[in-house]
């Protein structure tokens, strides 16, 4: 989770001419609607309504999870929630928002999990993609550190970064904090992860607090210190570690962790893993494409397989 910047210089420009993402030689679209990270109950109603009716569930389920790109006027419902958790935990504005991303709005991709139940956004995780305005963690990170982009590249083995992932944002709203947190953090994390090996994306990045770096290193998630960056303070917070993870490592890296996990912790994280490896009650609930071989092999397996044969070494 990128904790925002509150005092960015960056201008967005003008609602019509945000270049998008998908690699800064790519082809150019803009966004054709007005971004709003503060919706009206009449707002929320509609956008909600009609994401339902355009993409219909195939399930039963309450929960189910979507994927939308930040040039769908539906992507709103993902930038509400985002500033109304902000808001909260860090008092970033309407202003606040427009400020950081601004320049990476065509270049994100929403997952927006969707409560069927009460037609409610309850979660949302941004990704943001290389675009000609580069990546948000890594500009930051640079600004506050002084590492450039081919640093970065050269310390990770990375060619291009139109294989890599800015993990922007994750949010849920405090009212699903305690009941459904935890399927909902597992169907976001899952659902953008085989998204990613879907597209293709060879690593994730992202500046993270203290406490979820500490999560992420409790579940497992093979994020490592960017180029070996130390943590640094960053608007309000004493302690922001930049990170990198290989996308191929993620599942091996978790099913590991649980393996050697003490068992006070082991019942967490295998209900974590059961989910994020496995896919257990969470496939079903992506209402997009995502990673699968032929044969019926997927990401999962393929991982799976690969963290026993290295058990067995």
């Amino acid at each position: 989770m990128t904790l925002l910047k509150t005092n960015s210089p960056v201008v967005p420009p003008p609602p019509h001419t945000q270049p998008s993402g998908g690699g800064a030689g790519g082809e150019l679209n803009t966004v054709k609607f007005e971004v709003k990270y503060t919706l009206s109950e009449t707002e929320l109603d509609a956008l909600s309504a009609r994401l339902l009716s355009e993409q219909p569930p195939k399930v039963r389920d309450a929960l189910v999870l979507y994927r939308l790109e930040g040039t769908d006027e539906l992507s709103n419902l993902g930038r509400h929630i985002e500033r109304q958790v902000f808001l909260e935990r860090f008092g970033n504005t309407d202003a606040d928002m427009r400020r950081v991303y601004g320049d990476y709005e065509a270049a994100s991709d929403f997952f927006i999990a969707m409560d069927r139940s009460i037609c409610r956004p309850v979660g949302t995780m941004r990704n943001i993609k290389n675009s000609s305005a580069g990546l948000l963690a890594l500009r930051d990170t640079g600004t506050y550190t002084g590492i450039t982009v081919e640093q970065f590249k050269q310390a990770h083995n990375i060619k291009s970064l139109d294989t890599v992932w800015d993990i922007g944002t994750l949010a849920i709203p405090e009212q699903y904090r305690d009941r459904d947190e935890h399927h909902i953090v597992a169907m976001l994390y899952r659902g953008a992860h085989v998204r990613g090996c879907y597209e293709g994306m060879t690593h994730y990045i992202a500046m993270v607090d203290k406490l979820l770096y500490r999560t992420f290193k409790m579940i497992g998630f093979a994020f490592h210190p960017m180029a070996g960056l130390k943590p640094f303070s960053y608007e309000g917070s004493d302690s922001i570690q930049p990170v990198c993870g290989v996308t191929e490592d993620f599942f091996p890296t978790v099913e590991a962790k649980l393996r050697s996990a003490d068992e006070r912790l082991k019942p967490i994280l295998q209900y974590f893993a059961k989910r994020f490896i496995h896919g257990h009650d969470v496939d079903h609930r992506l209402m997009y494409d995502y990673a699968v071989w032929s044969g019926g092999s997927t990401p999962v397996k393929k991982a799976c397989s690969r963290a026993v044969a290295q058990a067995r070494l």
